[in-house]
């Protein structure tokens, strides 16, 4: 199964790739070439609720059936 890291924040991503090496770490869901199984971690934070609902709307439409853990700083 392969992991994609969905995040926008730049140095958040550069932590994604150093920790998991064999994921996929991107901000945009719309670069994602998918043939495989896939967990989908999304990087949510209270300042960024937009980037979050466009992305999840995004990921639902295009990969349907797909497994998603959103990720939190301050979890509410």
């Amino acid at each position: 199964m392969q992991d994609i890291f969905v995040c926008p924040n730049g140095m958040m991503r550069d932590n994604w790739k150093k920790a998991f090496p064999k994921a996929l770490v991107t901000s945009s869901p719309k670069t994602i070439p998918v043939s495989e199984p896939v967990l989908f971690w999304v990087h949510a934070n209270a300042n960024n609720k937009a980037w979050l609902d466009e992305v999840m709307a995004e990921l639902k439409q295009r990969f349907k059936g797909f497994k998603f853990v959103v990720l939190a700083n301050t979890p509410n």
